[in-house]
């Protein structure tokens, strides 16, 4: 599956993106052996995304592919 989130921008910078993102997988984790997205590869959220184990599958053109694998449980 591919994850897909959004902050308002005047809600950033409190830690909202990076706990639903932390509950986002722990709800995936049990169904799936991984997840991936996709992100502008100037967003500041690359880093977070970075942060949780996700790694860059691919780039095209401004777009990053990344996916995030699940140890099995």
């Amino acid at each position: 599956p591919e994850l897909s989130m959004a902050v308002m921008p005047d809600c950033r910078g409190r830690g909202i993106g990076r706990q639903l993102l932390r509950e986002l997988l722990q709800a995936a984790q049990s169904r799936y052996p991984a997840v991936s997205l996709s992100v502008v590869a100037e967003n500041p959220a690359l880093r977070l995304y970075q942060s949780f184990g996700f790694k860059t599958l691919r780039r095209d053109g401004d777009s990053v592919t990344m996916r995030k694998l699940f140890l099995p449980v």
